[in-house]
């Protein structure tokens, strides 16, 4: 100020001179005076023009020296310009922000530094501010540093302009995240005065949200065509609406856009819309394309009242600290006085400046430190830079002049004069309430993720794209067995769990980022740790991306292995009951065939103790589940008709006998009983039996031995033929259970010595059989007479039976046999011209059998209790399939179709 004051007082002094010499000169030489009068004009002319420049030095001193102080003390960036756009002052954070000094930026206009602004919408509000001389605000991405700013252009009292800049990129990146992390919880609801849409880019439909149509003026619900909306728009704003979407939906940039807008509702109101847009692209570098946009509208007539009001209320200030958008203070030092202070300062504390500048402004504010507790005068920036001379900052919980409480960060820094000396305090009040409570939210928000995931009790796993296991539920763990730092990655989890199909697997993992809906993918059999397979049921569901900017998905899993066995368990129970029956119904029909006797009434009694024992193995095995018969219950319930006190001996350890050798033992036991009763010990009154068993050599080939021993009853004499219980003993022992026996017709009583070998016994219950069923079919037609016919059947009276049957029929009979080694040993001796072949041999399947006689060229048939057989390779699926009971004509009539073909050379 004082160098203006002495430059104008030179140039008045010089103006005054020149004129006066003027004149002198024009009298002295005796000019016209015209020329005279030039001549002195023209120092009076350099003098306006002097003075017209110093006026604008004096008004820029007015405007920037007063404040310049403060403009350089705080956190923000201010520059001004004069009329030609060309920089007449930055301050400190300006200077920092563009890189440059001070004295290669004064006097230069605008474009020639930043030449990228042209065009943006800081240089558009520039310009509008200069043409009509009122305030604006403008926030958006700065063409220069290309970060969200937030500016606001005044008017200078000489033409030119002061514009402020925030930095607002921080807060932007946090609504983003807080926006994404809402988006993965699915908290879409906002607020009664928010509307939602969902636009489909591809269908061209918009989807609002009921408040959407109601703000619209609307009461219906449901897609809404993207030509009917953009009519509603108020015809003024339409161009200025298109060019914000189509530079939204450009590949190449930011995929986003708000702006404020009139729409013309049904009824003929108008209304002020603010729509904030995120657009979803999908695709890669070129093939990047906009599929989806989803945004939220709001109803901001009012609000745009309001702020006009406001920004007219602005304008009214004579002061730039009025119009900074945010707190601001000047306090005189050392007196503690306030001399400047705004009301964003107010609003944002809550706290009124004194009228009186001499009051102490630190008694009236209080606040609250992140651990509620209030902060003393002592410990606020503005003590503390006024006791120190140094900056200081402070972040506290402050109660706005509304009543509700908000986080504020408070600054301070000295103002210093030429010699050093601290004369003022410059404090700035930043209202961070929202940025605080954003990251806040985002932080409880991904701990409430995490502990719905951790504490899931089904597997749950939230992964990212680049691989990285994010959150890992405990009950994935715990059923795998693996560690969490086992499974850091999807890959690892993959290779841990699929082995050499992680590679297939992480294809599908891949694909799930591309898709934005719930996929349900097919059951998967994973490996866990201890090497068991389990098979799960896996669902997964984009769920947004975090604060890092990575898309999320989670997937959850379904244990189906317990489901999954015991379906197989139920159906293969079913399928042995039905393969059970079947085979109890062949017996009886060989029982049946064999039985001889001499009168209806012998027959009868025959065929019902046979029966009957049969009966009481069901019933033992019924009561074990199929898991065995006790060998001892089993001899109890067959002597019991025969019994007398002192008669009959029993003893021998606890033995369970397996369920497929139950019935024959059974049919055994019945045998010999009944053999006794008639004809042998218990046939006299001081005839006795004795019958024991034990277990030898329980290693590899131990055996079940059983002593039938006979004494006191008539005399025994070796028979002249083979009878019937003669017969089913040795086939039934040897044969079907693969046995030894041994008959000793002695004089004083029969003894029998009968092995069993281990698969036909335990010391304990065995496992519960499975089985399945087969149906039967056929009609009468005689064979050929001397075809020879291979028998393969386990059950010892249906092959019996079944070897009658083929005798009568006038067929060859080779065997019966009743495993597949001996069936297989037959072949390598003799080749028969048919085959019938039991599936299901003692535990094992015929299969081998079957396939030797193909190679051999030999055509069979299946006799099975199985109703279908699952596991028949392509070519034993062409054998016909009897299913048992089979009737001897239907048995007959499909051997000789076999032979008939053969014969034929039909294969």
């Amino acid at each position: 100020m004082k160098r203006i004051r002495l430059l104008w007082t030179l140039e008045c002094s010089l103006a005054i001179s020149l004129v006066a010499n003027a004149v002198q000169a024009g009298v002295l030489l005796d000019l016209p005076a015209a020329l005279t009068a030039f001549f002195a004009a023209m120092p009076a002319i350099l003098f306006a023009v002097m003075r017209r420049r110093m006026g604008r030095m004096l008004i820029d001193e007015q405007v920037l020296g007063q404040t310049s102080e403060i403009l350089e003390s705080v956190g923000d960036a201010f520059y001004a310009v004069d009329r030609q756009f060309r920089f007449t002052y930055l301050n400190r954070k300006a200077l920092e922000q563009i890189g440059s000094p001070r004295g290669q930026l004064i006097g230069r206009p605008f474009l020639d530094v930043f030449p990228q602004a042209e065009g943006s919408g800081l240089h558009d509000s520039c310009i509008q501010v200069m043409r009509d001389g009122k305030a604006r605000e403008f926030v958006g991405v700065s063409p220069i540093l290309k970060r969200w700013k937030s500016y606001l252009v005044l008017p200078r009292p000489d033409g030119g302009l002061l514009v402020h800049s925030r930095d607002i990129s921080a807060q932007k990146a946090a609504e983003a995240a807080m926006h994404e992390s809402e988006k993965r919880l699915r908290l879409a609801a906002h607020a009664a005065r928010f509307g939602t849409y969902d636009w489909d880019v591809a269908n061209g439909l918009l989807f609002w949200s009921p408040e959407s149509h109601a703000i619209h003026g609307f009461d219906r619900s449901g897609p809404i065509a993207c030509e009917h909306a953009f009519r509603l728009i108020h015809p003024e704003d339409r161009s200025r609406v298109a060019e914000a979407v189509e530079r939204g939906l450009d590949p190449g940039g930011m995929g986003f856009w708000a702006i404020d807008y009139r729409i013309v509702r049904p009824d003929g109101q108008t209304r002020w819309i603010n729509a904030q847009s995120h657009v979803v692209f999908e695709g890669e570098r070129g093939d990047r394309k906009a599929i989806r946009v989803i945004g939220t509208l709001q109803d901001v007539t009012d609000r745009n009242a309001t702020q006009q009001a406001l920004l007219s209320e602005r304008m009214r200030f004579k002061t730039v600290v009025e119009h900074v958008p945010v707190g601001l203070l000047l306090v005189e030092v050392p007196s503690g006085r306030t001399l400047v202070g705004n009301r964003q300062a107010e609003r944002i504390t809550g706290c009124r400046i004194p009228e009186n500048p001499a009051a102490w402004l630190l008694e009236r504010w209080k606040g609250h430190d992140e651990n509620g507790r209030e902060i003393a005068a002592a410990d606020q920036p503005l003590a503390i830079t006024m006791a120190t001379g140094e900056p200081a900052e402070l972040t506290a919980l402050s109660p706005r002049d509304d009543g509700s409480m908000a986080w504020l960060r408070i600054t301070s820094a000295p103002t210093r004069d030429p010699d050093g000396t601290v004369t003022g305090i410059v404090v700035t009040i930043v209202d961070i309430d929202a940025e605080r409570r954003g990251a806040d939210t985002l932080r409880d928000s991904e701990a409430r993720l995490r502990r719905a995931v951790e504490n899931a009790p089904f597997p749950v796993m939230v992964h990212a794209e680049d691989g990285t296991v994010v959150h890992l539920s405990r009950a994935w763990l715990s059923i795998t067995g693996y560690a969490a730092e086992d499974i850091r990655t999807v890959a690892g989890w993959a290779r841990l769990a699929y082995g050499d199909d992680a590679d297939t697997i992480m294809a599908r993992v891949r694909s799930l980022f591309q898709q934005d809906c719930p996929i349900d993918e097919r059951e998967n059999v994973v490996r866990t740790a201890d090497g068991s397979r389990r098979t799960w049921s896996f669902r997964s569901a984009p769920i947004g991306r975090d604060i890092d900017g990575r898309r999320l998905v989670v997937t959850m899993a379904v244990d189906l292995t317990e489901r999954k066995e015991n379906e197989a368990r139920l159906h293969l129970l079913m399928r042995e009951v039905d393969h059970r029956a079947k085979n109890a119904l062949a017996v009886v029909q060989s029982i049946l065939h064999l039985t001889r006797a001499e009168n209806p009434a012998d027959f009868t009694a025959a065929i019902e103790g046979r029966l009957a024992a049969m009966a009481r193995a069901h019933t033992l095995l019924a009561a074990s589940r199929w898991s065995g018969a006790d060998l001892a219950a089993l001899i109890v319930d067959e002597l019991a008709p025969f019994a007398s006190a002192g008669r009959i001996a029993v003893q021998g350890p606890a033995v369970s006998i397996a369920a497929e050798a139950a019935q024959a033992v059974a049919m055994c036991l019945h045998e010999l009983s009944t053999n006794a009763a008639k004809y042998g010990a218990l046939s006299a009154p001081a005839g006795r039996l004795e019958l024991s068993w034990r277990m030898e050599g329980q290693e590899g080939g131990g055996s079940l031995v059983l002593d039938w021993r006979e004494t006191g009853g008539p005399p025994v004499t070796p028979p002249d033929r083979t009878g019937f219980g003669s017969m089913v003993l040795r086939q039934t022992v040897e044969s079907q259970l693969g046995g030894d026996l041994v008959l000793d017709w002695n004089p004083a009583g029969l003894c029998c010595r009968i092995a069993l070998p281990t698969d036909c016994f335990s010391a304990a219950p065995a496992a519960e059989p499975l089985s399945e069923a087969v149906e039967q079919g056929g009609s009468a037609k005689l064979a050929g007479p001397g075809a020879r016919v291979l028998v393969v059947e386990d059950e010892a009276l249906t092959a019996l039976a079944m070897e009658q049957v083929l005798l009568d029929a006038g067929l060859a009979v080779l065997g019966p046999v009743g495993r597949v080694e001996d069936a297989l040993d037959l072949l390598r001796e003799t080749v028969p011209d048919v085959a019938v072949l039991d599936v299901n041999l003692f535990g094992r399947t015929v299969f081998p059998v079957a396939e030797r006689l193909q190679a051999l060229g030999v055509p069979f048939l299946f006799c099975s209790g199985y109703s279908r057989l699952d596991d028949l390779s392509e070519n034993l699926r062409r054998a016909p399939l009897l299913a048992k009971p089979v009737l001897a004509d239907h048995l007959i009539a499909t051997l000789s179709g076999l032979i008939a073909k053969c014969d034929a050379g039909v294969t």
